[in-house]
């Protein structure tokens, strides 16, 4: 796609503080029939404590020849982490505008991890709404839940030949809106 040209800005505030902003416009194309757009996107993120940080993003993508053909997304994120690690994970809530709307125009997770040396578990949930629609990105697909629970156990024999012994269970699941299972995968 032809570029006209764009800015970029980013960088540390200060210790706790980044910030990131980029904004390009394109030109039109009349062989492909691709229309003149500006896509921009800023985010904004605070470290908590030495390991987490919640942040703040905004994408957008607009016709330059009308004010009816465009897309946004806003979120808020939130990564933590124990000081060593044992403990990571993320939540996220995304909300979609467009001109086509709909009352699930957003997407939301949580994915939460604990690595101990015997005990290993995590939980992974995923909501995307029928209407959530991300122009300016990749999601694989629309209108669904998933419920990913994982557990892990490891015993380490006193032996020259085994290493380690893992007891584990994982389990995969897609939903629809209306929690019929689509996706299944077990492991035991």
């Amino acid at each position: 796609i032809p570029i006209y040209g764009g800015v970029r800005l980013s960088g540390k505030l200060n210790n706790k503080w980044r910030i990131g902003a980029m904004d390009m416009q394109t030109k039109s194309d009349e062989v492909f029939r691709i229309k003149s757009q500006n896509y921009g996107v800023a985010a904004i993120q605070r470290q908590i404590g030495e390991a987490s940080n919640i942040s703040g993003v905004f994408v957008d993508r607009q016709a330059a020849d009308t004010s009816q053909d465009y897309n946004r997304l806003a979120g808020i994120d939130y990564n933590f982490a124990t000081k060593a690690n044992f403990i990571r994970g993320k939540v996220f809530l995304h909300h979609t505008f467009s001109p086509s709307g709909g009352n699930q125009q957003f997407a939301h997770a949580s994915w939460i991890m604990h690595n101990g040396r015997k005990v290993y578990w995590e939980w992974n949930h995923e909501f995307v709404g029928k209407d959530y629609k991300a122009e300016v990105g990749y999601v694989p697909r629309q209108n669904y839940w998933r419920l990913e629970p994982h557990f892990n156990y490891s015993i380490y024999p006193k032996s020259n030949y085994i290493n380690k012994i893992q007891i584990l269970s994982s389990i995969n699941t897609y939903s629809d809106s209306k929690y019929h299972v689509t996706d299944f995968a077990r492991q035991i």
